[in-house]
């Protein structure tokens, strides 16, 4: 597959991208909540065994933000997949200086979201993205939504977006979801090595 990225885009985005190391040493929220989250996603031998070894490790650049949820979710499974020696990750805050690179890949709601993940094999084929979270994944958050404004019913913001909740019911409701969201992180991992071993071919 043709990169979507021109070639001399590209080596700059690579040649200035950081390590996750490097990208946890800025961060300024979530750090608690990332680093425990990599703690949680420890690969299994069953892991290990399901996934599909690359002849040399995939290149990952990663656009994300620290104060992203799904960021703290799921970018730490591809650390562990660089700590196993599948990838080598390297991340950019897609703003301000990467929204270039963001518009080329459009979430499903035709929309950027972050994090994007742009996979490359060793020699330089663009393999594959992967956007925000799976679809099962947005179903199950759906879910989740759904659940705990039934717990509650009646309540006068019932039925608001996100970015219209008062600050201590959003953060009830994030509360709840990254709950929720913990307790499937065994799930998020099993399609993160579905996505990549689909890469493979």
């Amino acid at each position: 597959m043709q990169s979507k990225i021109p070639s001399a885009r590209l080596e700059r985005a690579f040649s200035e991208a950081m390590t996750y190391q490097e990208f946890l040493g800025i961060m300024k929220v979530n750090r608690d909540k990332i680093d425990d989250n990599f703690t949680a996603q420890v690969l299994s031998a069953a892991d290990l065994s399901a996934v599909r070894r690359p002849a040399a490790p995939l290149r990952i650049l990663a656009l994300a933000h620290d104060w992203c949820g799904d960021v703290v979710a799921n970018l730490p499974i591809l650390a562990r997949f660089e700590e196993a020696g599948l990838v080598e990750l390297s991340i950019l805050e897609k703003n301000p200086d990467n929204t270039d690179l963001g518009d080329l890949y459009p979430h499903r709601s035709g929309e950027v979201h972050i994090p994007i993940y742009i996979a490359f094999s060793a020699d330089g084929r663009e393999l594959g993205h992967f956007i925000e979270r799976s679809e099962a994944m947005d179903k199950r958050l759906g879910a989740w939504i759904k659940e705990f404004w039934a717990a509650r019913p009646g309540h006068p913001e019932s039925g608001k977006a996100f970015g219209e909740l008062s600050e201590g019911v959003r953060t009830e409701l994030l509360d709840w979801l990254g709950t929720n969201r913990r307790a499937e992180r065994e799930t998020e991992r099993q399609e993160f090595i579905s996505w990549f071993n689909a890469l493979q071919g």
